[in-house]
């Protein structure tokens, strides 16, 4: 998320200092520019959750109680969303 911040802003302000302020190493960003995307970004771009599924899930999500579990609790429609798409939804 530091990276992808610093990405979207670094025609606005210089890298180094926004490497420093977000505690991150400037090797260490030019080193995530050359990575590929990892597989499960791509999928998760190319078939990106309907607005209203993921709302449903979020909702779905606070109605739970004790473990984080939507898989056990969710519908079968919203049992096929994979768990860490699910867990980026949440933040």
């Amino acid at each position: 998320m530091r990276f992808r911040f610093i990405e979207d802003r670094r025609v606005d302000y210089p890298v180094k200092i926004m490497c420093r302020v977000l505690g991150v190493s400037p090797a260490g960003y030019y080193a995530w520019r050359s990575r590929p995307e990892s597989p499960r970004v791509v999928a998760f771009d190319e078939a990106p959750l309907p607005v209203d599924v993921a709302d449903r899930a979020y909702r779905r999500l606070l109605t739970l109680v004790g473990s984080l579990d939507p898989h056990g609790n969710a519908d079968r429609r919203l049992a096929d969303i994979n768990r860490v798409a699910t867990c980026d939804l949440w933040r």
